[in-house]
């Protein structure tokens, strides 16, 4: 833990792995925060007038929710001379499952809040949604896309 909390105080990289996390594809990187380099390029100085970002904020978002990152955007699109603040929104791919019924457990459970009313109105249109996405995608690129189902019940 002591090399973890140094790495981070002298902005070097982590060298441990996460525990506990699954291993999860990402579909879509937002190549502003997050450049693919080649190992030979990976170095903790900026390379190519790419300069690393001070702080990335990561925002689990619900696939669904194109309106609230909107707002979020807007709120974090604060200007500080000194500090490279970058935020990126976490989502998942949209369900293949119409409605906002999920099986946990060997359960059936309603989501009815506001997540569950978005759920029943996006996948009425699937086809409408992932045109959104990827409209977002390229217009703001900053969505980070893991190739799982997006639901509620799998946030964390």
């Amino acid at each position: 833990m002591r090399a973890t909390l140094q790495s981070l105080i002298n902005d070097k990289p982590i060298s441990q792995p996460p525990l506990y996390n699954p291993r999860i594809r990402f579909l879509q990187v937002p190549s502003r925060v997050c450049p693919p380099l080649m190992p030979s390029q990976a170095t903790d100085e900026p390379t190519g007038g790419f300069s690393h970002p001070s702080v990335v904020i990561i925002y689990k978002s619900g696939v669904y929710s194109f309106e609230e990152r909107s707002h979020l955007r807007k709120l974090y699109h604060l200007e500080y001379p000194d500090v490279n603040i970058c935020l990126i929104f976490s989502v998942g791919l949209p369900r293949t499952s119409l409605g906002n019924v999920f099986q946990r457990n060997g359960f059936n459970v309603t989501l009815t809040n506001r997540a569950g009313k978005k759920l029943i109105t996006y996948s009425k249109h699937p086809s409408r949604t992932i045109e959104m996405l990827s409209k977002e995608m390229h217009e703001h690129d900053d969505l980070l896309i893991g190739d799982y189902e997006d639901s509620y019940y799998n946030l964390t």
